[in-house]
C-alpha cells in the first residue's frame, strides 16, 4: 500500500495552509486517464477484492428493487443487470453496514443521453457483475423526485462535479459525496475515462483518501458541507473539471 499512497500523494494530493493532512485536488479527464495509468491494475484490483470480501452480501440474481417504483423510468431499469434501489433508507443502510461506496444515477425518461448510457453501461453483464460486487447503486428520477434532483445537483455544484443529466456522483458508505462527473463512455474517448475506469478510480481514492473525504465531503442528504465549502475555499474538491458543453461534445 506504500506504493499506491506515493501514486496518489504525488497525483492528487497537495497542500494547503492550514489543512492536516494535505487533500485531494481536482482532476481533469486528462489527469484522471493519466492516474489510472499510474495505478498498477494488479493494485487496484487487490484494493477492490479487499472491499468486497470484507462482507458477504446476496446481490439480486434476476431483478433488482426498482420493480415496485410508480416512476416509468425507474421501472424500465428494473430490468437491468445493475442491483438499482431506489433513494431511501434501505439503500443507505446497506452502503452503511457492508462499508461499500454508493454509485448514484439521476437521469430522466426523456434525456437521450440518459438512455445512451443505459444501454451502453447498466445493460452490460460484465459491468454490472462489478458495480454489484463493490457498490450500492441508487438511481433517481428527476421528473419523479424534484427535490432529491435539486440536492444532488447542489451537491454536485458545490464539489465543481457536473450537474447536468446525467448526473453520476459516487458517495462513501457515510453519503458523502466525494466523486463523479456527467455522462461516462462504456470505453475511453475523447480524453474521458470509461465508466469502469472512474468506478475504479473512486475505489481506490476511496481506500487511500478516507479520512479525507469524510470530513470533506459534502452530505447529500443532510447537505452539510455548504457552509464548509463557502468559508473554507482553500478545499481543493475531488473532482472532474469541465465544462457541460464539452461533456457532451
Amino acid at each position: 500500500m506504500i506504493l499506491s499512497q506515493r501514486i496518489l500523494r504525488r497525483g492528487l494530493i497537495g497542500s494547503f495552509p492550514g489543512l492536516k493532512p494535505s487533500i485531494l485536488r481536482s482532476v481533469s479527464f486528462t489527469g484522471m486517464r493519466t492516474l489510472l495509468s499510474k495505478f498498477s491494475p494488479l493494485l487496484c484490483a487487490l484494493i477492490a477484492t479487499g472491499a468486497a470480501t470484507q462482507v458477504s452480501a446476496p446481490r439480486a440474481a434476476s431483478h433488482n428493487h426498482l420493480k415496485e417504483s410508480k416512476s416509468s423510468y425507474l421501472k424500465r431499469a428494473s430490468q437491468q443487470p445493475v442491483d438499482w434501489y431506489p433513494w431511501g433508507n434501505e439503500a443507505f443502510r446497506k452502503a452503511k453496514a457492508l462499508d461499500w461506496p454508493i454509485l448514484l444515477d439521476l437521469g430522466a425518461e426523456w434525456c437521450p443521453y440518459c438512455a445512451q448510457m443505459d444501454r451502453e453501461s447498466y445493460e452490460r453483464p460484465e459491468l454490472a457483475k462489478f458495480i454489484n460486487g463493490h457498490f450500492v447503486a441508487i438511481k433517481v428520477d428527476y421528473d419523479m423526485q424534484p427535490e432529491i434532483a435539486a440536492r444532488l445537483q447542489r451537491a454536485q455544484a458545490y464539489m465543481n462535479l457536473s450537474a447536468g443529466l446525467p448526473l453520476t456522483a459516487i458517495l462513501s458508505p457515510s453519503g458523502k459525496l466525494y466523486f463523479g462527473g456527467g455522462y461516462f463512455p462504456p470505453e475511453p474517448r475523447g480524453g474521458k475515462p470509461s465508466l469502469q475506469e472512474m468506478l475504479e478510480g473512486a475505489l481506490c481514492m476511496l481506500q487511500e483518501q478516507r479520512e479525507t473525504i469524510e470530513s470533506g465531503g459534502f452530505d447529500v442528504r443532510t447537505q452539510e458541507g455548504a457552509q464548509f465549502h463557502e468559508k473554507r475555499k482553500e478545499v481543493a474538491d475531488v473532482r472532474f473539471a469541465h465544462r457541460r458543453d464539452d461533456l457532451f461534445a
